[in-house]
């Protein structure tokens, strides 16, 4: 006697197994989203620093070639930061923006500290700065960090 026995679903070892290699293919992806995460905000915060220094070292020989005086302003609740160079004419000293630095998205600038009360960091005619500094900004997992600037320094390393 033959039995004709139609299969009208999945068995439940077929359906268990299935659900085992969808767990294992996201579980995969999960960690490979936070590795990569993890990757491109350390990428980023480089770059950032980097990009930092390059600008004011550029700001400072902007001022030394063309032996006029500037300041560079954070500006904390713009997440900028911008150079004004220092303009002299017969109606007095004016400034005048010549670059800006963008924080990128997701960073955040939290203090600057600084002697000055508008928190710039002024350049003289030679390049050189006599403030000191240091300002703090939070990246994108959360994570703090701090570049410095001493006094009289010609060029800015992190």
């Amino acid at each position: 006697m033959k039995l004709n026995r139609v299969s009208k679903g999945y068995t439940l070892v077929e359906l268990t197994a299935a659900i085992v290699i969808i767990s294992m293919l996201c579980s995969i992806g999960v960690f490979g989203s936070k590795a990569y995460n993890k990757m491109k905000n350390n990428i980023e915060t480089t770059k950032f620093n980097n990009s930092f220094l390059v600008f004011i070292n550029n700001s400072k020989m902007f001022c030394r070639e063309k032996e006029q005086g500037g300041h560079i302003l954070v500006d904390i609740s713009n997440n900028s930061i911008s150079f004004y160079a220092h303009e002299y004419n017969t109606g007095g000293i004016t400034s005048r923006k010549r670059g800006i630095l963008q924080v990128p998205k997701g960073f955040k600038l939290t203090q600057i500290n600084i002697a000055r009360i508008d928190k710039s960091i002024q350049i003289d005619r030679f390049g050189m700065t006599s403030d000191a500094f240091s300002f703090r900004y939070i990246d994108k997992e959360g994570g703090t960090h701090i570049i410095s600037m001493c006094v009289g320094s010609g060029y800015v390393t992190n």
